[in-house]
């Protein structure tokens, strides 16, 4: 195998290496060869080689080899070594060169180029830097790799699938809640029609159930998405369709069905009316956004204790006066 535009990767799991080039390429697509494409290849346990495309010119092959070091958003530790060859656009034309990323490297945002003749050269990657000859402990040395077989292959994915990837958190919670949303409105929708056409109370109560605690679930998993306000906004609209929708119930199907399904309906909504006023008092107090206790901090805890009891006090006086 030549070791033009090969990567030597020890350490990671395979798997994960794995994504972190194919999210190398997704995020350099635009500035990729349409049908460029990757090897990678198992080198025994923990240790795995990367044939790039020989069409991968010199600086892209450098920002790869940077990102395998630090991906994004995944985590392994891994000693990372690219070998290539001085293209015609770079200081080194024609030369053999060994890329890495030094141990004693604080910056990042770099690579360390190593030629045959034991010359190191720091390489930075920001607009106007210039590239620097310096002193460090590696030395050149190429090697020998055999019986490498049944690659996977990588290539550019799908325009959708990098959108995706390129989402934030908060982009990809909110989709996830839309999508929650959606399922319990066409849920609520069909009810809704079921209620003229078949007027069994006794249909209407696991309905109801699954809404309020569908919704309410959903609320207590992305409730961090709720400190955005469109988020807040569109929830209170669709928790406010839930409480409309057990106040029909309990006005249509009057003295069949159970007042408490009124009563709970209204719960994803009083959860959220309650959650903003102690969210604003919590940004006042810690100068943070607050989130449901997981860590065991004191101010989440107390947050958290607060809007459970503050919940269930109000329901149950709502549901004294109901009744």
């Amino acid at each position: 195998m030549t070791m033009e535009n090969t990567i030597i990767v020890r350490g990671g799991a395979y798997r994960e290496v794995k994504r972190a080039l194919q999210a190398w390429i997704n995020l350099y697509a635009d500035n990729l060869l349409k049908d460029i494409c990757f090897e990678m290849y198992r080198n025994g346990r923990g240790n795995h080689v990367i044939k790039a495309d020989k069409r991968l010119r010199n600086q892209n092959f450098f920002f790869l080899v940077n990102y395998l070091t630090h991906p994004m958003n995944i985590e392994y530790k891994a000693q990372v070594t690219g070998y290539t060859r001085g293209d015609d656009q770079s200081d080194w034309t024609g030369q053999n060169l060994m890329v890495y990323i030094s141990d004693t490297d604080k910056e990042g945002d770099n690579v360390f180029l190593l030629t045959e003749d034991n010359r190191t050269y720091k390489v930075p990657f920001g607009l106007g830097a210039e590239i620097e000859e310096v002193t460090d402990k590696r030395s050149y040395r190429s090697p020998q790799l055999s019986n490498l077989i049944l690659p996977d292959i990588l290539s550019i994915q799908s325009e959708e699938i990098r959108e995706l990837e390129r989402a934030t958190p908060v982009e990809i919670g909110k989709r996830r809640l839309d999508i929650g949303m959606q399922i319990c409105a066409f849920a609520l929708s069909l009810a809704f029609l079921l209620a003229y056409l078949i007027p069994d109370p006794k249909l209407y109560e696991p309905i109801a159930v699954f809404l309020i605690l569908g919704s309410v679930i959903l609320f207590f998993i992305f409730h961090e998405l709720l400190q955005h306000k469109e988020i807040y906004l569109r929830s209170l609209v669709f928790a406010g369709g839930v409480a409309a929708f057990s106040y029909f119930l309990h006005i249509w199907f009057r003295p069949k069905l159970s007042e408490f399904v009124f009563v709970w309906g209204t719960f994803p909504l009083l959860f959220l009316l309650i959650q903003w006023p102690l969210r604003r008092l919590y940004l006042l107090i810690f100068k943070k956004e607050p989130s449901l206790d997981k860590t065991g901090k004191l101010g989440d805890f107390l947050y958290s204790m607060l809007l459970y009891i503050t919940l269930i006090w109000v329901l149950l006086l709502f549901g004294k006066l109901v009744t």
